[in-house]
């Protein structure tokens, strides 16, 4: 059914780490929009004059370079902060970093603009932050050397996502820090982008065409191998129970203290993975908690085994989504708020899909997609407390048995896509898998939009694009489609 409402808007896409609220990657910055029906590579000029977007690009990588132009837009126009990105393959001869820094800082702006420089320099394995006088108690000095140190992490991974991760990560934080400051007066700790332990593991996701599956019920292994265990102190006060307001107050206990194990206890066993994958910093969960208290009160919706607890309209944060394990103790899934949810950059959140073991909390509200994308059931591997690693395992074990019995069978794809993407939250592995049930049964339009979905939660701009110039070749007659599409270029020209 066509529905209108409000005005589209930027979604907050991160990876994991820079969201206001629960994971993201982004999010690193996700960048696509809710919106309704009512409403190429770079290079430098000759003496590397700063655009109008800020954006210099003289290396041989060009893959993500629409994402970030769009983000250094969407940065300048929200915070008046004069920011320039250069990208290099290597320092210009005879210069160190921090004198081209100096250099390039000169022409990016006025003396009286605030301004920030980025540089990344691959072959050295630098990024060096210049901060204008007028910013420097916003960004102080000790915070830019421990982003700078933080690149070179990312510039060593072997994952061929981890630079757009940190640069995508850095400007949207660094943005949510500034208004944040401007609103409150206070400089709060910034959160440190944290590589995902899977991406050392990228060459495993993205192997050869011929692989099918992969074997990811072995890597959840590997992954938990690396995870510490909390302190029995933690354990014990951090316990899933029948109260549902006991565990949501230990949920903003932990958040309030900065604990970003994935081994704590009142998580779903999808949320434990996904932490796994996306690391949360001690910085961003203390975020997420003040701007928990800053959007109370809350309600609570609850439906037999689920639960909903719902913020006021407008509020920075996502609704906290909670379901009872098979022992009837409650706990937190923060996974599935991300996989349901969209968190947009002007501070609302809004629910992705129509439909969906949720849903009975948002009827009041219009979703992103519609019904474009009809979310899967419940998986039917209960959470148990006493074992958070058996059940996911083994639905992913058996997801992949399936396509090893049938590998030309898009469904055993899909499931599979299905658990990653809905129960954990890996969403960069999901999309492999939905693309290779789109090869085999192309005539499914909702894959395209889901990995659209995907894509923008990723920033891969070139390959949302593909999805929409699809959909729009076997649907061109949807209005959704169609609108939705107008403004993506008109973002991502």
């Amino acid at each position: 059914m066509m529905r209108f409402g409000q005005h589209r808007r930027r979604m907050l896409i991160v990876l994991g780490v820079v969201a206001l609220t629960g994971v993201i990657t982004a999010a690193l910055g996700f960048v696509m929009l809710k919106t309704t029906y009512l409403s190429s590579s770079t290079q430098a000029n000759s003496d590397l004059t700063f655009p109008a977007d800020g954006f210099i690009n003289t290396s041989s990588d060009h893959q993500y370079d629409r994402a970030l132009r769009s983000s250094l837009r969407f940065f300048q126009e929200r915070t008046q902060i004069r920011l320039g990105l250069i990208l290099q393959d290597h320092l210009p001869t005879g210069l160190s970093i921090e004198q081209q820094a100096v250099q390039r800082f000169a022409t990016l702006g006025s003396a009286k603009q605030a301004a920030l420089l980025l540089i990344w320099s691959e072959q050295e394995h630098l990024f060096k932050i210049e901060v204008s006088y007028q910013l420097e108690g916003v960004f102080p000095d000790a915070l830019c050397r421990r982003l700078e140190q933080a690149a070179r992490t990312f510039m060593l991974s072997s994952a061929p996502f981890a630079k757009r991760d940190f640069l995508t990560e850095v400007i949207v934080t660094m943005g949510i820090d500034y208004l944040d400051f401007q609103k409150s007066g206070q400089v709060h700790a910034m959160a440190i982008p944290s590589l995902s332990p899977l991406a050392s593991m990228s060459q495993h996701f993205s192997g050869g065409a011929g692989i099918v599956g992969r074997n990811y019920a072995a890597t959840l292994e590997q992954v938990q191998a690396a995870v510490p265990a909390l302190s029995a102190e933690l354990e014990h006060s951090m316990q899933p129970d029948q109260s549902l307001d006991l565990v949501l107050q230990r949920y903003f206990d932990s958040l309030r203290l900065g604990i970003g194990s994935p081994r704590l206890p009142l998580l779903s066993e999808g949320s434990q993975f996904f932490r796994m994958n996306k690391p949360h910093t001690a910085a961003y969960l203390q975020r997420m908690y003040r701007y928990y208290q800053k959007s109370m009160p809350y309600q609570i919706q609850q439906k037999e085994d689920l639960a909903v607890v719902k913020f006021p309209l407008n509020s920075p944060v996502q609704p906290i989504l909670m379901r009872k394990n098979a022992e009837g103790l409650w706990l937190i899934d923060e996974a599935k708020a991300w996989a349901y949810f969209h968190l947009y950059e002007d501070g609302s959140s809004h629910p992705k899909f129509d439909s969906g073991p949720f849903a009975f909390a948002w009827r009041d509200q219009a979703s992103v997609y519609y019904d474009r994308i009809v979310p899967p059931k419940l998986n039917g591997h209960a959470d148990h407390a006493s074992d958070a690693s058996s059940n996911i395992k083994q639905g992913l074990q058996a997801a992949e048995a399936r396509i090893q019995q049938h590998p030309q069978d898009a469904q055993a794809y899909q499931d599979l896509a299905e658990i990653l993407q809905f129960d954990m939250y890996w969403i960069q592995a999901a999309a492999e898998m939905y693309e290779k049930a789109l090869s085999l049964a192309p005539q499914k339009s909702e894959l395209h939009w889901r990995l659209i979905d995907i894509y923008a939660n990723t920033t891969d701009i070139d390959a949302e694009e593909k999805h929409y110039l699809a959909l729009l070749k076997s649907t061109p007659d949807d209005a959704l489609l169609k609108h939705y599409y107008a403004w993506f270029k008109k973002n991502y020209e």
